[in-house]
């Protein structure tokens, strides 16, 4: 089989609880997150918290069919991905990457 590198970055489910986890379970070791951002706005909750009560306390996991998200690609198919923002940021969660979000809103 040929490698697609563009099918390759949109068939993957973003699972943000999983990185939450590992910040918890590696608290000496910095993560950054990165995928699936597409505003300032979303960039804001990641990095310091989501305010809205009503999303975080409904049950998110891979794959999530509440966060509705294609995992950043052109696709407007949702695989799955889980982009929910925690309420208290880990001290560990360091940022996010904005890459389809300056591409998309130049």
């Amino acid at each position: 089989k040929e490698f697609n590198a563009r099918k390759n970055r949109s068939i993957p489910p973003l699972n943000y609880p999983r990185v939450y986890d590992l910040c918890y379970k590696f608290p000496n070791i910095d993560f950054w997150i990165n995928g699936g951002i597409r505003t300032l706005y979303h960039a804001k909750q990641i990095c310091y918290g989501n305010t809205n009560k009503e999303i975080i306390e409904q049950r998110h996991s891979v794959p999530c069919t509440l966060c509705s998200q294609n995992n950043g690609s052109s696709s407007t198919q949702n695989n799955g991905s889980c982009t929910v923002a925690l309420s208290e940021v880990p001290c560990n969660l360091r940022g996010c990457m904005m890459g389809r979000a300056a591409i998309d809103n130049p």
